[in-house]
């Protein structure tokens, strides 16, 4: 009997220290979903501006370029990219997308336990912004 009560306490305590490992891959796993969908977007958004001259005037605009519609959406949030069209004299670092509206309200970051978002370029260039 003893045994067994030993037994379910290492296993209790395996548990307790493999937790926080389990959770930080998932929450790592949502930023490498959410960067490769950016990354999508991205080349669906050039692909678009070299058949069209611009840019599409909203991220469903490159609807047809993309056979999973779930790309449009960040997959910690549940909602669409934020995008902004870039202007005729915008240079590659412009960020045209984002899991939140930059500009917006404070409301808590879907990525880096609430520290931070990904942006995406008008280079296509994806990257971790910490606020």
């Amino acid at each position: 009997m003893i045994e067994l009560l030993v037994v379910i306490a290492l296993i209790g305590i395996l548990m307790a220290i493999a937790q926080p490992m389990l959770t930080n891959s998932a929450a790592k796993t949502y930023e490498y979903q959410c960067a490769s969908r950016l990354r999508q977007i991205g080349v669906a958004m050039n692909a678009y501006s070299q058949d069209y001259g611009s840019y599409p005037a909203s991220v469903d605009g490159v609807d047809p370029l993309i056979q999973d519609r779930d790309v449009l959406t960040c997959p910690r949030t549940g909602r669409h990219y934020w995008y902004e069209r870039p202007g005729e004299n915008a240079d590659r670092d412009t960020v045209i997308a984002a899991c939140i509206n930059p500009h917006g309200s404070r409301r808590a970051l879907p990525h880096r336990s609430g520290l931070a978002y990904l942006t995406l370029s008008a280079g296509g260039n994806v990257a971790v912004v910490r606020r």
